[in-house]
């Protein structure tokens, strides 16, 4: 017996009961939406598009061995105890300039991934936006924001803040549960709002610098601490090492998912960068270092802060 299902195309769930009548509350039509999401997406989804590309073994195994070889250097530093033992002092995050000894390199890597963001991640992160409904997008960060807790609550435990990592455990007990899967944030309402905790912060946090500033393809903005705090986190993630057909297709798709609604709320920031900086890649950067050290600072500051 085939117990095989189909795979539900997007008209399919645009059709869905449920699905039009959220929109239907916004004023959209499912059928128009449908159209200017495949259209606008097409680069993106369709065959051979560069989600497509990125499942291809080699290149994500060459984007992975540039993550790692960034990972093993940092390791090698804390190895060698350039961390201090105790967290480190607080610092100004505006007073933080970035060390960036291969501009050159990182200039033209930003240029790729700008051309990239322009053809394929900018227009459909904007026919997203514009055309999916406010609550559904809501939705999405909040489920996706939920899949981070478990990694976010350990890290906090890293960083010697036990209250910061309970509020992360309750958070994700509670929208799992009551919230729907994580699709309604329930735990802000009960006035537990989320925190962020990384590992690449979690080494700022016990006094490893964050080394030289790097572009990485595709992935933007970084340093050599952070790469290496980003590949750690990949480690931590329950679905790295979960098996089956399955769990890899939602792996991707929760990338891919993930990629577009970032890209989406960025659109304010980046268009404003586009329209008034002089130098975009510069300004991105010292954005970047500026939030970084911002986070490393609250995380020293810990339970005693605000969140």
């Amino acid at each position: 017996m085939n117990c095989m299902l189909r795979e539900p195309s997007l008209r399919d769930v645009l059709a869905d009961p449920i699905v039009k009548s959220v929109m239907s509350a916004d004023g959209v039509d499912p059928i128009q939406l449908s159209v200017s999401l495949r259209t606008k997406a097409q680069t993106l989804f369709g065959p051979r598009g560069v989600l497509d590309r990125l499942r291809d073994r080699s290149m994500f195994h060459d984007l992975l061995s540039v993550i790692a070889f960034f990972a093993g250097v940092t390791l090698l530093f804390l190895a060698a105890g350039c961390a201090s033992d105790n967290k480190a002092p607080p610092s100004s995050p505006d007073q933080v300039v970035a060390d960036d000894p291969i501009e050159p390199v990182n200039r033209t890597i930003f240029d790729a991934n700008e051309f990239v963001d322009r053809t394929v991640l900018k227009p459909v992160a904007e026919a997203y936006s514009d055309d999916v409904p406010t609550g559904v997008q809501q939705g999405l960060h909040n489920f996706f924001g939920n899949l981070k807790e478990p990694v976010v609550g350990a890290n906090h435990l890293l960083q010697g803040n036990a209250d910061e990592a309970g509020a992360s455990v309750a958070r994700f007990a509670v929208n799992s549960t009551v919230g729907g899967g994580g699709i309604f944030d329930v735990a802000s309402h009960w006035g537990v709002p989320p925190r962020e905790a990384d590992f690449g912060q979690t080494l700022g946090v016990w006094g490893l610098e964050p080394g030289a500033y790097i572009e990485l393809p595709l992935l933007g903005p970084s340093n050599v601490r952070d790469t290496a705090g980003f590949a750690v986190d990949i480690a931590m993630d329950p679905f790295t090492w979960a098996n089956g057909t399955a769990v890899t297709d939602f792996v991707y798709a929760r990338a891919g998912a993930q990629i577009i609604t970032r890209r989406a709320e960025l659109l304010p920031v980046t268009d404003d960068v586009d329209k008034n900086a002089l130098d975009p890649y510069a300004q991105y950067r010292s954005y970047y270092t500026q939030r970084r050290a911002a986070l490393v600072q609250k995380g020293v500051e810990g339970d005693q802060a605000k969140p």
